[in-house]
């Protein structure tokens, strides 16, 4: 999933930036992009315990539910403090 939303954010922060969009500056721009890196270092130090606590399977379910929701909630976001 890392790779997917490198992906898609390298895609997005253009038209992030437009003024009828977000509306996001440089710093802003590296804030977004830079909070993948700081997921993958959280989901990295996490997801080994998860998945010995609750089973791999569990967990890819449970972490796929939540990427569901995210995407849907920063999907709909307003702003970039809301997402």
């Amino acid at each position: 999933m890392f790779g997917y939303d490198t992906g898609i954010i390298n895609g997005a922060l253009p038209f992030m930036s437009e003024a009828d969009q977000l509306n996001i500056n440089s710093l802003t721009q590296g804030l977004v992009a830079s909070s993948l890196l700081l997921g993958a270092a959280l989901g990295a130090f996490l997801g080994g315990r998860l998945s010995d606590y609750a089973g791999r399977r569990k967990n890819i379910l449970f972490l796929s539910v939540t990427f569901f929701f995210s995407t849907i909630g920063c999907t709909f976001a307003p702003n970039v403090t809301v997402s």
